[in-house]
């Protein structure tokens, strides 16, 4: 039942105001909502900018760590190297000193045995000289008469002897007849015979005397040959064992040499696998850095890629922001069109665009809203978006009553712009659309038709919508309006 008209006095002209105020207002919000907008997504560019910059210093930096980790891996790997190295050169230097060590001694014991040598070849030299003084004294007692013959010796000299005294009586007889002729021929004769045996004994004797020097300077010379024999087989000695040593030193000095060689080839080989080794490590340090240059260029690429991509998104976003504003400004000019109303095809794309867009960010939790969603205004109160039955769109508020049924998505200020719209026309047209007419009746009666409890509930319901999606209240009469109607008219 409708109140009086009492209760609800006419006030066409404080109507009109009240929807041109709200109208404002909501202009001046969307305006607002826009310019926010704008510098969200400029600020969500600058802060994938910012992302995008971090992880290209995040990637140099994981770059400098590892290879700060393959410095210090080849540093430990150097120190390693250098102390086996170091540990073979001690081992080297200790198998020198043994192996000098080991020659000194086989030199010391060669010298040892050449010195032996030699001793043992002076006494088989001594032992010849004395088997040839021995074999000469064996010789000489051979030599030496038997007692059979000193036998007959002593008696011719004992019959010599009783000769000489015979002779030596017959001379004293003979003295007594020495004046005789005869006796001084004898006598002459005796003495030229007598003369003649002392030249005989004389010669006898300087032969013998010549004789036992020949003997002794053969003897001599003999000795001397001797000991020349001696001195030149000691020489053979001598020089067969020097002989010996330095056939033995040039044996060595051959080995030495051929070690020598072994070792210089050695080195020569480990040289060149040294220097191949480089070789390779320079080729791989080149081909790595090489890779890692096209790695980098590659990351440049794909962070100028998605520097272009942002880009492109932020000016699709702004597109699509352009096209709602146009939109909204459409719907706003014609509000008394009965027709249904949607937005165009391409709006449509563009907001399904960012509408996956929305997605990917609500994911990463990058933007404190979310992107804006469609926005279904039908004036039929039984149709149904396409798509309403996604968990994203929730309806925010029905006005079966006025037969405008609204959806968008929960917490999108530009999409509470439409809403507000819409529900300030509904406050406006409502009681046509309910059929209360006027007193004159049809469309001309607006200005002397009363407020119906329908205008409060719609006024109401307002209210309630601006709060609960967090759109900042109005200020002036459109705040007092909108507190009202929250408080329940």
């Amino acid at each position: 039942m409708a109140p009086s008209d009492a209760a609800w006095p006419p006030d066409a002209s404080g109507e009109s105001g009240l929807t041109q105020l709200l109208m404002t207002e909501v202009m001046k919000l969307q305006k607002k909502v826009q310019d926010l907008t704008a510098l969200l997504s400029s600020k969500d560019d600058f802060i994938k900018e910012l992302r995008v910059k971090d992880s290209l210093l995040r990637t140099h930096q994981e770059r400098v760590q590892r290879l700060k980790e393959q410095c210090e891996a080849g540093g430990r790997e150097l120190k390693r190297c250098k102390e086996e190295n170091y540990d073979l050169a001690l081992r080297l230097a200790r198998l020198s000193e043994e192996k000098g060590t080991a020659l000194m001694r086989s030199r010391d014991l060669q010298l040892e045995v050449d010195r032996l040598r030699h001793s043992l070849m002076k006494a088989e030299d001594d032992c010849k000289v004395e088997r040839k003084h021995t074999l000469k004294l064996r010789h000489a007692m051979e030599q030496r008469p038997s007692q059979e013959l000193l036998w007959e010796l002593q008696q011719e000299k004992a019959l010599l002897q009783a000769r000489v005294q015979e002779l030596e009586a017959s001379v004293q007889e003979g003295k007594l007849d020495r004046n005789s002729p005869y006796i001084q021929v004898l006598e002459e004769d005796w003495r030229q015979a007598l003369r003649d045996h002392q030249e005989q004994a004389n010669t006898i004797f300087s032969l013998r005397k010549d004789l036992r020097q020949g003997e002794a300077l053969r003897n001599r010379c003999m000795e001397e040959r001797e000991m020349f024999e001696l001195q030149c087989l000691a020489l053979r000695k001598d020089s067969k064992m020097y002989k010996d040593r330095i056939e033995a030193v040039l044996q060595q000095m051959e080995e030495v040499a051929i070690e020598r060689d072994q070792a210089m080839a050695s080195r020569e080989e480990l040289h060149t696998q040294c220097a191949r080794s480089l070789q390779e490590k320079d080729e791989l340090r080149k081909r790595v850095r090489e890779l890692s240059e096209k790695a980098d260029e590659l990351q440049l690429q794909l962070f100028q890629c998605e520097s272009r991509l942002l880009a492109a998104e932020g000016r699709l976003k702004q597109q699509q922001l352009d096209t709602l504003t146009l939109s909204s400004d459409l719907e706003d000019s014609s509000p008394r069109n009965s027709q249904e109303l949607s937005l165009p095809l391409d709006v449509e794309e563009d907001a399904q665009l960012s509408d996956r867009g929305g997605l990917a960010e609500g994911e990463s939790q990058e933007q404190p809203f979310a992107a804006p969603q469609k926005v279904w205004l039908s004036l039929t109160p039984h149709v149904r978006p396409p798509g309403s039955c996604s968990p994203r769109w929730a309806s925010v508020t029905n006005l079966q009553e006025g037969g405008v049924s609204t959806r968008a998505a929960g917490g999108d200020p530009r999409s509470l712009l439409w809403v507000l719209g819409w529900s300030v026309w509904n406050m406006k047209w409502s009681p046509y659309l309910l059929g209360h007419s006027s007193k004159n009746g049809g469309l001309g009666g607006w200005g002397s038709h009363r407020r119906t409890p329908h205008f409060w509930s719609t006024q109401r319901e307002l209210g309630l919508l601006v709060h609960g999606t967090g759109v900042p209240q109005p200020k002036g009469h459109l705040g007092c309006v909108l507190a009202r109607a929250q408080a329940g008219g």
